[in-house]
């Protein structure tokens, strides 16, 4: 049994140094070694040694996501909960990134990434798919408002609809 323990602790080993796993992501990999009881005991080992937590998982996939692919903190919190984290642990890591960095400038960068060579839409019908894009990327009508109405020229930021 210790034979089989060691392989499992050192499959999980593997995967978590290629790149960081949610205990619910880890264990459904491991559970294809062994049974419940013995990937539950290495999962609580890893636990145990820092070297699988929840509570940085969802931080660090927030952060990554907010500030490399420009979702908002409701996409993030359905992928997070997709991932097997719990709704109060996703809040949290949700609630400690948004301090870090808060949804109008993480649109606000988003949107300079995007459109840094071309620039953002100079008619009214480009700036409408914008905006249902950004809507589907989980940004509130709030921010795309107060970032387009300052980022767009003269009256296409101040006369866009928000899906009112």
């Amino acid at each position: 049994m210790a034979e089989l323990d060691t392989a499992i602790l050192r499959k999980a080993g593997k995967l978590l140094a290629k790149r960081s796993f949610s205990r619910s992501e880890l264990r459904i990999r491991l559970l294809k070694l062994a049974d419940e009881a013995q990937v539950e005991s290495i999962l609580d080992r890893l636990q145990s040694l820092n070297l699988l937590n929840d509570s940085d998982y969802a931080y660090n996939f927030a952060l990554q996501r907010k500030n490399e692919r420009g979702w908002a903190s409701e996409k993030i919190r359905v992928e997070l909960i997709k991932r097997g984290i719990s709704e109060s642990t996703a809040d949290s890591a949700i609630e400690r990134s948004e301090v870090e960095c808060g949804e109008a400038m993480i649109l606000r960068q988003y949107l300079e990434r995007q459109f840094h060579k071309i620039g953002l839409p100079q008619d009214s019908k480009a700036a409408q798919r914008l905006v249902r894009r950004l809507i589907r990327h989980g940004f509130s009508e709030d921010s795309i408002r107060q970032v387009l109405q300052e980022m767009m020229p003269g009256t296409l930021g101040q006369s866009l609809h928000l899906g009112e």
